[in-house]
């Protein structure tokens, strides 16, 4: 086991907690939305909340897809100095 495996693991699991802390707060947005009426209330800024909400969604999925790929870039590292050792 590395020495990132843990810390990234941990980060992870934060990222996926966040991740479903967010869709619950774009599913209770939706139902207030539906039954208050204020699906397109900007309050005056650049974007609903809805939208912010949206954002932060699309964010995190980027974030997690980043670490995904880092996560890959990292394992195939392992494999290459593990193929090198064998080779000397």
């Amino acid at each position: 086991m590395s020495t990132l495996d843990a810390p990234l693991n941990e980060l992870h699991d934060q990222l996926a907690s966040l991740q479903r802390h967010v869709l619950g707060l774009e599913r209770d947005y939706r139902e207030l939305a539906e039954r208050d009426d204020i699906a397109v209330d900007d309050l005056g800024d650049d974007m609903t909340p809805a939208e912010c909400l949206a954002r932060v969604s699309e964010s995190l999925a980027a974030l997690c897809r980043s670490l995904g790929d880092a996560d890959t870039r990292r394992s195939e590292a392992k494999q290459a100095a593990a193929r090198l050792y064998l080779a000397r």
